[in-house]
């Protein structure tokens, strides 16, 4: 899968093929594809304005790595699993360098902290890191990461390279981090 250019994605997202994975019919005109379709057995919704606020965020250090993690629902709708990020908290007190994003205890705390106060009743379903200029993949060390704290089959990583504008979500497949397609929720009009 190519990277998903988000130049343009603060203003509209355009609308690529649309599903319906919940029963509400509110949300149907409200969902897109982005990149391509992802596997049947699993599918990674995020809210558009959540998306907006880390593409924002990665966009203010452009010379060392900076993430947090995803907040939202795990779910299963008629036999398939899903995750729906409908959070996002920053890990100010994670370690930045230019090739390297290392979430110590203290940063692990404060997100645990804000997490439990603010969305007691979601899970973390993922994390967010920037590549400055690197491209959109999972590094060595971006893995350790992965596999020592969100290793769940369904606990995702969002790449974002803020020079180059682009971001994907990689996802456990076949028991490796493999890039898929997702789908954006629009705010509500």
């Amino acid at each position: 899968m190519s990277d998903i250019q988000f130049s343009g994605l603060v203003e509209t997202i355009e609308p690529e093929k649309l599903i319906i994975p919940f029963e509400d019919e509110k949300l149907k005109d409200r969902v897109f594809l982005r990149g391509e379709e992802p596997a049947q057995d699993f599918a990674i919704f995020i809210d558009e304005a959540v998306l907006k606020d880390i593409v924002t965020y990665s966009k203010t250090e452009l010379t060392r790595e900076i993430g947090g993690v995803l907040i939202g629902g795990y779910y299963t709708w008629e036999n398939r699993e899903f995750i729906y990020i409908t959070a996002y908290i920053k890990a100010k007190k994670a370690i930045s360098h230019a090739a390297s994003l290392t979430f110590t205890h203290e940063a692990l705390h404060e997100v645990n902290n804000i997490k439990t106060e603010k969305y007691d009743d979601l899970f973390v379903v993922g994390w967010h890191h920037t590549h400055p200029n690197y491209g959109v993949f999972l590094s060595s060390y971006d893995m350790f990461i992965q596999n020592n704290f969100w290793n769940l089959p369904w606990q995702v990583a969002l790449v974002v390279d803020p020079c180059r504008e682009t971001l994907g979500f990689l996802r456990w497949q076949n028991s490796q981090m493999e890039t898929t397609g997702f789908y954006i929720v629009k705010d509500p009009e």
